[in-house]
């Protein structure tokens, strides 16, 4: 409903506009027809050759015409056939009067007057127009044009195309002509208020239909461009169908309205292809469309699916500040020119999946889906051959780089470790979260395929099938979250960012620990990691965990030799005081003379360490195996600080 309410607003605009171009039969003589001259026997003639409008090529000459230039309404009044200007009295029927409304000529009569009486064309059938249409399509002929100005329309000698410009068609021309000719033709404020079909035509030279609305359907599959197209600012009210057309020059869309869904499936543009500030309210496709100029959709809007799967880019791939509502389908695209979506809006899905940049590509300023299930592995298997710049758009979105190649690495935003911590667990929780709905899809879905096959024996979802589901797509969320962070950390390590690379790494194990499915040994490890090291990162951690070593295994000495009857008042035994300190030099000694345990001069004579070394060999066993492994833990911690301190400062 929305939707419809929308399209009529549209239609009122463009007729409202549409009216004050005023092309009543009086406003048609304010109009020219370029090229033309009427000479003063009242024939229209080429005005740098003398030929007749409507005699063949051949009969026109080098003498320049004398005579007043053309108009619109000269159009109208001459006969094809022999190039004569016809009266008001002569044109009879054509031109239509009605009580206290404007004269118009037929081919210009809209539906209803500016005051919203009837005036009887929308009865009209199809081909009512064609007696009007048919001669002046034969007549017509390619123009030339300079190609200079900025707008390329510049015309050289005459106008010959068929000047429908304005016009109110019940249908397209080519429909009405139907014998496959070539059409050489200007549809600039017309409209096509039924259909037009253009499939399989042939447009000779440039083809203007600027600002023309079509009100039904609008077909141009396979059709032929030979020189530029210009629809800049046309309304599309319904579908618009422009499946493997070739346009040969440049293709202007800029400023287009697509009211009903659009396809440009297989289209081919050999220049460059204009679709700046274009509107698009329903599905749009470019599935295996090649460009091979420049493609411009900068500002351009697609509030439902955006499709260019397959799609080609040679020249430059434009998409600035352009905005994708719904979900956005760019998969194996090949990027052969610089391809930039800065300041582009995606509000939806938006997928590159496995398309190829051969070039610069920039996505800066970028907008962000809020749904992090849009972006997750939106660069999945895509292949940057040169720099990616993500300059502004935030260090953040970790999961979209999962599975992706970035072979001269990527521009991203600077942020401290405070920031970027918080956006990494703020998109590691929305992660999680987002599990929930993924629940509820799949309850919905799953419940949907068993009712569509036995709808009388279909069981609902359960608990358990749902929790199974979420579970799954919990480790499935984080392990893209993991990758990401991987790809991100693969290229800061190329361009010997320890800082940044060490920062991704440990968002990386960090992703990776949320898993259930690790080993618990491996997790284990990784929070041990984390606490003495804050992933090979911290320079004090590896310190303050060694003097907690060396207090815990001065402890676990003291208490042995405790249980063993070392410590006590006697005459054999070893006073509380200097025991406790004669074990803090035990596990003193296993830290700075690491293995010192292993030798026989592990401890003075008559210490805690010489008489927990003579005891039973089980026990001078056992803590030399323990004075080991405190030994191999101070080493494993004096390489942590000494890795801090490479990252830290950037030491190769």
């Amino acid at each position: 409903m929305a939707d419809m309410k929308l399209r009529e607003e549209r239609d009122a605009e463009w007729w409202a506009a549409w009216r004050k171009e005023d092309f009543s039969w009086d406003g048609l003589a304010d109009k020219p027809w370029e090229g033309w001259t009427v000479t003063a026997d009242g024939f229209a003639v080429q005005t740098d050759t003398g030929r007749r409008y409507g005699a063949p090529k051949q009969h026109g000459g080098a003498v320049k015409a004398e005579g007043r230039a053309t108009t619109l309404q000269d159009y109208w009044r001459v006969v094809p056939a022999t190039g004569r200007l016809r009266s008001d009295a002569e044109m009879g029927e054509e031109l239509v009067r009605a009580e206290n409304q404007p004269i118009y000529h037929r081919a210009h009569l809209p539906l209803t007057y500016e005051d919203g009486a009837q005036t009887g064309k929308a009865s009209w059938p199809d081909y009512a127009l064609d007696a009007l249409a048919n001669p002046r399509l034969m007549a017509a002929e390619e123009t030339a044009w300079s190609g200079l100005t900025l707008d390329r329309r510049k015309v050289v000698g005459a106008d010959g195309r068929a000047q429908f410009q304005g016009g109110v068609w019940l249908c397209g021309a080519f429909l009405s002509l139907g014998n496959g000719s070539p059409l050489s033709l200007r549809y600039e404020f017309a409209a096509l208020v039924r259909h037009a079909q253009f499939d399989n035509a042939t447009f000779s030279g440039h083809t203007c239909f600027d600002n023309a609305i079509f009100s039904g359907d609008a077909f141009f599959d396979s059709a032929t461009f030979t020189g530029d197209a210009f629809f800049n600012g046309a309304v599309f009210s319904k579908d618009a169908r422009f499946k493997h057309v070739a346009f040969s020059g440049d293709a202007r869309f800029d400023s287009a309205t697509f009211s009903g869904g659009s396809s440009f499936d297989g289209a081919t543009f050999s220049e460059n292809a204009r679709f700046n500030g274009a509107a698009f309210s329903q599905a749009a496709r470019f599935d295996s469309a090649i460009f091979s100029g420049r493609a411009y959709f900068n500002s351009a809007t697609f509030s439902k699916l955006a499709v260019f799967y397959g799609a080609a880019f040679s020249g430059e791939a434009l998409f600035f500040a352009a905005t994708f509502e719904e979900e956005t389908l760019f998969g194996n695209c090949l990027f052969g020119g610089l391809a930039r979506f800065n300041f582009a809006r995606f509000r939806g899905r938006m997928e590159f999946t496995a398309s190829v940049f051969e070039k610069l590509a920039t996505f800066e300023a970028l907008s962000w889906p809020e749904d992090v299930r849009d972006w997750h592995s939106a660069f999945n298997q895509a292949l940057f051959k040169s720099t990616l710049g993500m300059s502004g758009s935030g260090f953040r979105s970790f999961a979209a780089f999962d599975g992706a190649t970035l072979e001269r690495g990527v521009q991203i935003d600077d942020a401290d470790e405070r920031k970027a911590d918080a956006a990494f667990w703020s998109e590691r929780r929305a992660a999680l979260d987002s599990t929930t709905l993924d629940g509820e899809v799949f309850r919905l879905r799953e419940t949907e395929a068993r009712m569509k096959k036995d709808k009388d024996a279909a069981k609902p979802v359960s608990r358990s099938e749902i929790a199974a589901h979420v579970r799954e797509a919990r480790e499935t969320r984080l392990k893209q979250l993991e990758r990401g962070c991987r790809v991100l950390k693969q290229s800061m390590e190329k361009a010997s960012n320890k800082s940044r690379e060490q920062l991704l790494y440990r968002y990386e194990l960090q992703a990776r620990r949320a898993q259930r499915n690790l080993p618990f040994g491996e997790k284990t490890f990784s929070y041990l990691y984390a606490a003495a090291s804050d992933y090979g990162a911290s320079m004090w951690r590896p310190f303050a965990a060694l003097a907690f070593l060396i207090a815990v295994f001065a402890g676990v000495f003291f208490g042995w030799s405790l249980s063993l009857g070392q410590i006590g008042a006697g005459d054999t035994q070893i006073e509380t005081v200097t025991a406790a300190w004669q074990a803090l030099d035990l596990s003193w000694a296993n830290v700075f003379k690491p293995l010192s345990a292993l030798t026989s001069e592990a401890s003075g004579e008559g210490t805690l360490g010489d008489r927990l070394l003579i005891d039973r060999p089980g026990i001078a066993f056992a803590v030399r195996a323990v004075a080991t492994l405190q030994s191999l833990l101070a080493i494993v911690l004096a390489f942590l600080f000494a890795l801090a301190v490479r990252r830290r400062f950037q030491i190769s």
